[in-house]
């Protein structure tokens, strides 16, 4: 971080570092993203990621940052050499629950983390992530950081941040498609309407989601309207009440991750839909998205199975309402142990320790 002429924090400085690599002194410059290098920044983040098997292209680097209601270009780290940006750091500033009530805290999530092939193994996100945290902590002034990473880089984090794991405990269950195709039923459901569904889905999702589990991003009603509905468009479904009353009563979005589908929403009115029978409804919900996603799973997946990878505590429910029937074939646990947390203020709340008795979610739609 560093200290403009008033003597107040700021993000907007530059510096230049210098790194010894292999017998030679290079000199980088570390600052905050400016807000017309956005497509530049986005562009480089898409290079770096392209190894992968579906690599996010540049305007969903772009689309995360401009539909984001709290950006702040200055919040987004580089280091650059000879002008062009060779290393990545992005603060995302985020409210989430601490499944104590309707208790919340301010925090800070690290995310779109990568450097250039041909400047790796010199230091340069770790640096990053130290000044990362400096601003977070000084600048910022939030009570946690956060950051979702894969096993083999929880070292990195644990040992230059002093991050720690939690356990997301979520279920992977394997369903009779047959079955499932059977129930779907004439039971109301339509795509969510953004911005006439928000009102309703924010209060739902904060006695579901946000009043029950620790590390819920806590949604605003600009959060729903600006991000959500970009990234949830055309894909989340909404049980009404019936033809004539449009209220929501459930909703929940499904995506394809391969050979299997990831619930990436959910929520429902626990005090209308709060006994077996009622429950049953949302198998009918779960078949209707299940079954117009499906068609997008990979060839490798059985056309008489459906793989569903969801919270374990929607499961649970699932399988209270399917007592009796056949739709479950088999179920497994197949926890999240990726999201990681650091204490940044004196006396805050420790998340890690918070979640060993109340449950993590954080659900994927929300993800950075």
């Amino acid at each position: 971080y560093f200290q403009n002429k008033n003597n107040k924090m700021t993000t907007a400085n530059s510096r230049t570092i210098k790194v010894y690599h292999q017998n030679e002194t290079i000199e980088y410059k570390l600052r905050g993203l400016h807000e017309n290098e956005v497509n530049k920044w986005a562009t480089f983040c898409a290079s770096v990621f392209s190894y992968k098997a579906n690599p996010p292209p540049s305007s969903y680097f772009e689309r995360h940052y401009h539909n984001d209601p709290r950006r702040d270009a200055g919040l987004i780290r580089i280091i650059l050499y000879d002008g062009n940006i060779v290393s990545s750091c992005r603060i995302f500033l985020k409210t989430i629950s601490t499944g104590i009530g309707s208790s919340a805290i301010e925090a800070g999530g690290i995310g779109e983390v990568c450097t250039s092939p041909l400047h790796r193994k010199r230091g340069l996100s770790k640096l990053l992530l130290h000044d990362a945290l400096e601003i977070m902590k000084c600048v910022c002034k939030v009570s946690v950081s956060l950051l979702h990473s894969a096993p083999d880089f929880f070292p990195v984090y644990e040992r230059g941040g002093g991050y720690a794991c939690t356990v997301s405990p979520w279920s992977l269950l394997t369903l009779d498609a047959r079955q499932l195709h059977n129930c779907i039923g004439d039971t109301q459901f339509r795509l969510a309407n953004f911005p006439n569904d928000v009102k309703r889905l924010q209060v739902l999702h904060q006695k579901y989601s946000e009043q029950r589990f620790a590390g819920c991003i806590v949604r605003s009603i600009e959060y729903w309207n600006d991000y959500l509905s970009k990234e949830l468009d055309g894909k989340m479904h909404v049980l009404t009440k019936s033809m004539t009353d449009q209220d929501v009563l459930a909703w929940m979005a499904i995506r394809s991750r391969g050979n299997y589908l990831q619930l990436v929403d959910f929520g429902y009115d626990t005090s209308s839909l709060n006994s077996k029978t009622q429950k049953n409804v949302l198998w009918q919900l779960f078949a209707h998205c299940c079954w117009n996603c499906n068609t997008f799973c990979e060839k490798e997946a059985s056309p008489d199975q459906i793989k569903l990878h969801l919270p374990k505590f929607v499961s649970d429910d699932l399988k209270e309402a399917a007592s009796g029937t056949n739709f479950i074939i088999s179920s497994e646990d197949a926890n999240d142990l990726g999201w990681m947390y650091v204490t940044l203020q004196e006396g805050s709340i420790d998340m890690v320790k918070t979640t060993e008795t109340i449950p993590h979610l954080i659900w994927p739609s929300d993800s950075f």
